[in-house]
């Protein structure tokens, strides 16, 4: 094992020594640090005239410790836009890794300024983390797959992630290519790499899998045993699928986010998240705004301790999680469950959630359909009524074209609202449109995941 794993590895055991007074202090001290660096900043001060809106007049009316926390307003994506980070990083120019766009299914994307140490820090030496506390074999050789273009636009998380991952596993043993290479050539360089783990996005294992069943290319010529996802959630069905089609051992899921970094990892498959949280101080707020106890849902708010760049504190950051307590992978840790994006399609006065838009790919492939990808657009109908379209990717012969179309109406009507709505002539019934392979797609393997055509 290398220097840098050997460290990563360190900081973990380091972490089980202390006594939780210690890492309390630990955490404490690093809070602090990161609280007085964005209220005190010679290079934006938003963060401080927000905080003097909220009555916290000068540093001796900051919070002491995190206890303390919060004392702080609640911040979002708003913030970082109305703060001009993008433009105006909290740290000196020189310092600044890449600036990078969220990627969002609807509204402008939020751009952010990674400073070095965020990139290498929260970002990568995280995701290694997650690897070792999942015993991948990184003396193995590897094989990493980021959304990027090559030699034209590299300004994308995961090719941030991944190429500082590469270079600190080292060059000999992971190999990195692009979303743009076709499947065949990604084929042959598992083949040629011997590689035995890989990372990328669940959506370029799902439709490389699916790939691989239209092709005469042989499962069987592959090495490949584990799979480290991130950038999306993924159903059972899908995790399944996927490691029934490419013979899998292990298929780990870890919880990255463009602006607030990486935040947990699964410890086995289909498990709930274990927050690092010496890292990240994790808040789940109730809709009714107070801490969700152990098994409520509630918003996921983030406070990020090493965000040097712009302040992730007491940051929303858009999704909804159950807070599951004290993790059972390390008592310093706690971990969060069922990671919801709270983002929906309205129809009527109807909602289905964007989550539900993805199944039903997965729904579509369990019936024997090879789904590639699903699109909602709303359009107007009759009378102004919304009309549903669902579109989808798949190859398909002619002839099962109508099963194809009845089966995606199935399971867009598995949302009871939305069924609701169609019998009660709120919405019209939906229509379907089956597309070819690759219509869908923004740069390699990202669609939205819905249109909303009647803005």
């Amino acid at each position: 094992m290398n220097k840098h794993l050997q460290l990563i590895k360190k900081e973990l055991e380091k972490i089980n020594d202390l006594s939780f007074q210690e890492y309390q202090e630990l955490r404490n001290q690093r809070f602090r640090k990161m609280l007085l660096h964005h209220f005190e900043n010679p290079y934006n001060d938003y963060y401080k005239r927000l905080l003097l809106q909220h009555g916290i007049k000068n540093e001796s009316e900051l919070p002491k410790d995190l206890s303390e926390l919060q004392k702080l307003p609640i911040t979002d994506k708003n913030t970082i836009w109305q703060g001009d980070y993008d433009k105006n990083p909290g740290i000196n120019e020189v310092h600044i890794y890449k600036r990078l766009g969220t990627s969002g299914t609807t509204g402008k994307p939020l751009i952010v300024p990674h400073s070095n140490a965020f990139a290498i820090d929260n970002m990568s030496r995280l995701i290694i983390r997650a690897q070792i506390m999942n015993n991948f074999d990184l003396e193995k050789n590897g094989y990493f797959v980021a959304h990027y273009y090559p030699g034209k636009d590299e300004n994308f998380a995961s090719h941030e992630s991944l190429s500082i991952m590469q270079g600190l596993i080292g060059r000999e043993k992971i190999s990195l290519d692009s979303t743009q290479t076709n499947f065949k050539t990604h084929f042959d360089n598992l083949i040629k790499t011997k590689a035995i783990h890989s990372s990328s996005s669940p959506n370029f294992y799902i439709t490389f899998a699916t790939s691989l069943i239209t092709t005469k290319m042989k499962i069987e010529k592959l090495n490949l045993k584990q799979l480290l996802c991130g950038g999306a959630s993924m159903s059972d069905d899908d995790l399944d699928f996927l490691k029934e089609r490419l013979n899998l051992d292990k298929i780990i899921l870890f919880f990255p986010t463009t602006d607030a970094g990486v935040i947990g990892t699964q410890i086995n498959e289909k498990s709930d998240y274990v927050v690092f949280s010496d890292y990240q101080i994790v808040e789940v707020i109730t809709k009714e705004g107070k801490p969700a106890k152990i098994g409520e849902k509630g918003d996921l708010v983030v406070t990020n301790l090493f965000c040097d760049s712009y302040p992730i504190i007491r940051y929303r950051v858009g999704d909804e999680v159950i807070f599951k307590g004290i993790s059972k992978y390390n008592n310093k840790f706690i971990e969060i469950g069922k990671i919801k994006r709270k983002t929906d399609a309205t129809f009527g006065d109807g909602f289905i959630s964007f989550n539900e838009i993805e199944g039903i790919s997965g729904y579509l492939r369990k019936k024997g359909i090879l789904a590639f990808r699903v699109q909602i657009v709303k359009r107007r109908g009759e009378n102004r009524i919304d009309q549903p379209v669902i579109r989808i990717e798949c190859k398909i012969n002619n002839k099962d074209e109508e099963n194809t179309k009845k089966t995606a109406i199935e399971a867009f009507r598995r949302n009871e609202q939305m069924d609701y709505l169609i019998k009660d002539g709120g919405i019209m019934p939906p229509k379907v449109e089956i597309l070819k392979p690759g219509e869908l797609t923004v740069g390699k393997f990202k669609s939205k995941v819905f249109v909303d055509e009647t803005l």
